[in-house]
Parts: structure tokens; sequence; C-alpha cells
């Protein structure tokens, strides 16, 4: 399992290219890290016979209701007699099921906590690259530099930019991101701000959680657990991104609903640094653009 979760996770950094296509579906990289991860959940299901067992939590139920909840809402598909929209429906609630079983079993199956923290360690590593990559980025697409924008070869990107096949095949589909006179959108290696901006969310939880709760880090090494800090803010500010507030908003949220008072405390001051973060990146930014 392991190796699997390693494999789900690190594939991420790949979803912009497809390996083939399935009608208008594009096969990446990350369908391929979810097929072996679902083929050794069912092998320990299945072959080894072991069983599902869930926490008795909201989450947990609120997974399985918006999973039956998208069920439910065939309804009006069914009722409209649309073949179109009925097989538009058929397509995307069989791949949001795709992604929800995901969770369930993440949920159900006895994972131990060394195989995600392994992963958990390689990603909070690979995004110290990922977040000075995405700087560099801003400067190349100002002075157009090299590497300042990635060809995307995927149908799905190309049908929501507009472009036809021909101009995938060709490489001309590019990374999503909107320009301000001189300033453009972070991107990194992803296929958009909002991309990045989730990606920098869930290292920023990953580097949250262990210091409110006063637990051990992923990486014990408190020098790079501030610069890595530093970093993922500074990159979730630069996508500019409504998915980014809504998500940060939301986790703050969440550790105040959750943690106890004292540390509460911790965490204001940790909002107050963050801000401090923010206006100095927006100085440079606004200065430099």
């Amino acid at each position: 399992m392991k190796t699997a979760i390693f494999i789900l996770f690190i594939s991420q950094f790949f979803g912009i290219y497809q390996l083939f296509a399935l009608n208008t579906y594009p096969v990446t990289m990350f369908d391929m890290g979810m097929i072996v991860f679902y083929a050794v959940a069912m092998k320990r299901i299945i072959w080894d016979g072991e069983t599902l067992v869930f926490p008795r939590t909201m989450a947990m139920v609120s997974i399985f209701g918006i999973a039956v909840a998208s069920i439910i809402s065939a309804i009006n598909p069914i009722l409209s007699g649309d073949p179109v929209q009925q097989l538009q429906f058929i397509k995307t609630c069989v791949h949001f099921l795709y992604l929800v079983l995901l969770v369930i079993f993440c949920a159900g199956l006895k994972i131990n906590i060394t195989d995600w923290k392994f992963t958990i360690q390689s990603l909070l590593i690979a995004a110290i690259g990922v977040h000075l990559f995405g700087m560099y980025q801003l400067v190349a697409r100002a002075l157009d530099l090299p590497l300042a924008w990635f060809s995307i070869n995927s149908i799905a990107f190309a049908g929501r930019g507009g472009y036809d096949m021909a101009s995938v095949n060709q490489g001309e589909v590019r990374q999503l991101s909107l320009n301000f006179g001189s300033f453009f959108r972070a991107t990194s290696i992803f296929s958009e701000p909002s991309s990045l901006a989730a990606f920098c969310m869930f290292i920023l939880t990953a580097l949250l959680v262990p210091f409110l709760r006063d637990a051990r880090h992923f990486i014990h090494n408190h020098r790079f657990n501030v610069i890595l800090t530093v970093l993922t803010v500074i990159s979730l500010f630069l996508t500019f991104s409504l998915t980014a507030a809504a998500l940060f908003f939301g986790l703050l949220i969440f550790a105040f609903a959750t943690e106890r008072s004292k540390k509460s405390l911790k965490l204001l001051k940790i909002i107050g640094i963050i801000t401090l973060v923010i206006i100095a990146t927006n100085f440079v930014v606004e200065y430099a653009t």
C-alpha cells in the first residue's frame, strides 16, 4: 500500500499530460495512480478478505451522503428526456463516484500511518521546488524566458479553452493563467492557478496541524518547516485564486472550531505571521509589476 499511495500522490504532478483519451476523457498519470491504488485495495478486500471498517463520524456520514445525493440527482436528467443531458450526467456522475470511492477506501481500510507519512514527507520536499518554479515562471512570462509556459496535451483542457485537437497535437494549448498588466497568476507545474492553490493548501495543512496539536512534524527540521511555510503562503497568494481564499479561510474556521482555546492563541500568532508575509509579498509584486 505504501507504494500505491506514493504513486497516487506523486502522479498529480503530471496531470496536465494525457497518456491517451477515452472519447472526451483524458487518461493521465493520476488515473494510473488511482488504478494502482484501487487494484491494491480490491486485492486486500477480495483476496485477503479484509473488512472495511468506517469511523462513526459526521465526516464519514457526509462522504456517503454526497455520494447518495449525486445518484439522486439523476432524477432531473431522467425526467428531462434529453439524451445529451442524460449521457452527460452518466459521464459526470461515474467520474465523481470514481473519485469519492478513493476517500471511502482510505477511510475503511487499515492503512499504516508510516505509509501516509512517507508520501507526505515526499510531497513536502517536492513542494519547495514547486513553489520556487512557480515564482520563476512569473518572471519568465513577463520577460519571455525559457519554461515560462508548459504545453498541455489533454483533450479536456483543449475543450475548456476553445481549442481543437489539431491545436492540442501541435502543442499550442498552454497553462491557463490570466494576466493583469505585467503580472501573471502563478501556476507552477499545474494546469491553472486553482490547482496550485489546492496543492498549497494541502501543504499548509500538513504543516499547520502538527504545530497546533504539539505533535512531531512530518519533517523534523524547524528551519525547513519555517522556510516551506513562508514559500507556501507566498505561492498561495500569487495564485490570486478564489479557491485559495475559500480553502484558506475554511481551514482557519475549522481550526478555531476544533482546537481548544490555548491552541487558538497559537493560531492567531500564525495568522499574524502569514498576514505579514502576504503584505510583504504584495508590496514586492506591486512594485515590480
